[in-house]
């Protein structure tokens, strides 16, 4: 399921506040659940609008650079814990990383009547949004961390930056 702005604000509306920084950030970087839950503070630059994930942080054993939009940023920059050197997502009840959000995503799912709607469909969503919005496939497949058959772009953070407030909006 590929979801547009208005289903996102229907989910995000129904998740409880702890999951709803998640949320925003698969909705608007296409990172994976496993990067975000396991994402550190040392690894997000909110002055240069960037996530910097090394190779041992992704699936795919690549690094890459990840290009916050405004509302991305502006929830991490919300977050009480921005000062800590840790997770930048902690769960409130341990105060250590999330090891699971499944159960919070369903409900979230639920309240929001998207019955059908996984976790990594906002990925999906993501990279859909951004094929629509006229970001060429082979940059696409770079951003969202997917192995490329070309190299696309020499400044995919430049090109990035230009397109991505298309998405957010």
């Amino acid at each position: 399921m590929v979801l547009d702005e208005n289903g996102f604000q229907r989910l995000f509306a129904a998740a409880e506040g702890a999951l709803r920084p998640i949320l925003l950030l698969a909705f608007d970087t296409g990172m994976r659940k496993e990067e975000l839950v396991a994402l550190r503070w040392e690894q997000v630059d909110l002055d240069a609008s960037t996530i910097e994930l090394a190779n041992e942080d992704t699936k795919t054993d690549e690094p890459r650079i990840v290009v916050l939009t405004m509302r991305a940023k502006e929830a991490l920059r919300a977050l009480p814990s921005r000062f800590k050197k840790h997770f930048v997502f902690v769960n409130p009840k341990t105060k250590t990383r999330w090891v699971d959000i499944k159960k919070r995503f369903r409900r979230a799912v639920k309240a929001a009547d998207l019955d059908g709607l996984w976790f990594h469909d906002l990925r999906r969503s993501f990279i859909t949004r951004a094929r629509r919005v006229g970001v060429p496939e082979s940059m696409v497949m770079r951003m969202s961390g997917h192995r490329t058959r070309t190299r696309g772009s020499s400044d995919p953070e430049g090109f990035v930056r230009v397109l991505l407030p298309r998405l957010a909006g």
